[in-house]
């Protein structure tokens, strides 16, 4: 539910407690605002907006694991993520080795997001990044500094 990923609401009720969310019924708007402005379901997941929705998912199938649609479109989903962080990661490798940092940086930042704490290759993209980062300032002409 991409509503209670980017709000914790579900038709504008809380879904810690079950009450009513002030200005609440606004979010299932904002929700499908969100998916509308990445382009689909996919790129919002893709971009790391989604992550939380994609670990719901996980969650759904795990409280139906007979469902074989649900199945098939989390794996789908899974598969989708795995590509952009792929994607991502070859990117900024690629950006690095032309000692373009600052491109670099954004891709590695970009492979941070789609990964969670738990993939040892979250810390890997946060610590080349930073690393991206520092060597963007190095060789940034002084007077830019």
């Amino acid at each position: 539910d991409v509503e209670a990923a980017l709000f914790g609401t579900s038709l504008g009720l809380r879904l810690s407690d079950g009450r009513q969310e002030e200005h609440g019924h606004r979010n299932h708007m904002r929700a499908i605002n969100a998916i509308y402005h990445a382009g689909s379901v996919e790129q919002a997941v893709n971009s790391g907006r989604l992550l939380d929705a994609a670990q719901l998912l996980g969650a759904a199938v795990d409280r139906a694991p007979r469902d074989e649609a649900l199945k098939r479109r989390f794996d789908q989903v899974q598969q989708d993520r795995e590509n952009a962080i792929l994607h991502h990661i070859a990117q900024a490798s690629r950006a690095d080795e032309a000692l373009r940092y600052d491109d670099a940086a954004v891709e590695w930042e970009a492979a941070a997001l789609l990964t969670s704490g738990a993939d040892p290759r979250h810390q890997q993209a946060l610590d080349k990044a930073e690393a991206a980062r520092r060597a963007a300032r190095r060789t940034q002409p002084a007077a830019l500094r």
